[in-house]
């Protein structure tokens, strides 16, 4: 039995347009309202091109360095601009101490439409459809022999059913980390940032706040903070909730695995704890890490050293799937996604 432990990188793999730049596409096609407060918010370039100032026209554009680190960048937000929309719905004479504030609205837009992008564009019958004819070509058979049985355990990072509709897994035997997707509007996907630390140290301000009375200005700074507070908390990865799961799911293992498999997982802090986890449950089960750049390679020697991981217990191998991008275009344009020009960081 071996323990393989499955992360975006391997759906795309597979041609799911699973990456965050489509996830920005998605949103300027169907909430660009929300795509524009965004911008505003985490500070990113959302246009191509701009014509005369202040920029009202303009093509829409998607900034590569955002989303390519979306999740670790939602907890890198620009307070001046959080605590600046407050400010204006606070105004500046407060009595009530208990004003009701929908302070975390655009977290909230945007935990809805993650879970529409993920429903609508990644999880569709479609999509497997089509990973099933290019996977049947003879050609390219070969890109798609994972040795995958019912006898392995998946734990798993994405939403998606690749591994139920390519490879024939029974759900029995995976755990889904973040959520499964479902179709349904209500779906508990996780996702966010793993910024603890900004929190604790607001946490701390607004606690010294809490101890001494304060004058109007500090009392609206102190509502300031817990509005920020609560968006940095609404946006935030619940590691150990997750970390609950996962343990529950190891638990009813009947033996220790043979080998522990990594695909396509990008190995960030944020999936550190997972690892760890997983290194203090079975120390001598030798690991199989999969890169598909120089980058995955070095940060695979990053994990494996914080880790204590000996050379002698781990090798890497190269998981790159030549046809992925046919398979992915073929998919954008059966899906009808609409594309946007990436751009540089201004």
């Amino acid at each position: 039995m071996n323990l393989n432990i499955i992360g975006n990188g391997f759906d795309l793999y597979h041609g799911l347009p699973s990456s965050y730049y489509y996830f920005g596409c998605y949103l300027i096609e169907n909430d660009s309202d929300l795509y524009m407060a965004l911008s505003k918010w985490f500070r990113f370039k959302y246009y191509s091109k701009a014509r005369g100032y202040p920029y009202e026209d303009f093509e829409y554009g998607v900034e590569e360095q955002f989303w390519s680190y979306f999740e670790e960048r939602l907890g890198i937000v620009d307070e001046t601009a959080i605590i600046d929309t407050y400010d204006s719905d606070l105004g500046l004479e407060i009595n009530d101490y208990d004003i009701p504030m929908d302070d975390d609205q655009i977290a909230n837009e945007l935990r809805k439409m993650f879970i529409s992008w993920v429903s609508n564009t990644l999880d569709i019958k479609d999509n497997y459809r089509i990973i099933r004819k290019f996977k049947n070509i003879t050609k390219n058979k070969k890109h798609y022999k994972m040795g995958f049985t019912n006898s392995d355990r998946y734990l798993l990072f994405n939403y998606t059913h690749v591994l139920q509709n390519i490879y024939g897994i029974q759900p029995i035997n995976i755990c889904y980390v973040h959520g499964e997707c479902t179709g349904d509007d209500d779906d508990e996907l996780i996702f966010g940032h793993g910024n603890k630390e900004r929190i604790e140290e607001i946490k701390d301000i607004i606690y010294e706040y809490n101890n001494r009375s304060l004058y109007q200005s500090e009392r609206t700074n102190q509502l300031e903070y817990e509005c920020l507070l609560r968006f940095m908390e609404t946006l935030e990865k619940d590691v150990n909730r997750c970390k609950w799961n996962t343990e529950n799911f190891y638990n009813h293992f009947s033996e220790e695995p043979d080998f522990i498999n990594v695909y396509g997982m990008s190995l960030g802090n944020v999936d550190y704890p997972y690892f760890k986890q997983i290194r203090g449950k079975w120390p001598k089960t030798k690991w199989r890490f999969s890169y598909y750049s120089i980058l995955d390679e070095d940060k695979i020697n990053e994990l494996v050293k914080r880790l204590a991981i000996p050379k002698s217990q781990f090798i890497t191998f190269k998981f790159d799937n030549p046809i992925c991008w046919e398979v992915m275009d073929t998919i954008v344009a059966k899906t009808g996604i609409t594309l946007y020009k990436e751009v540089k960081s201004r």
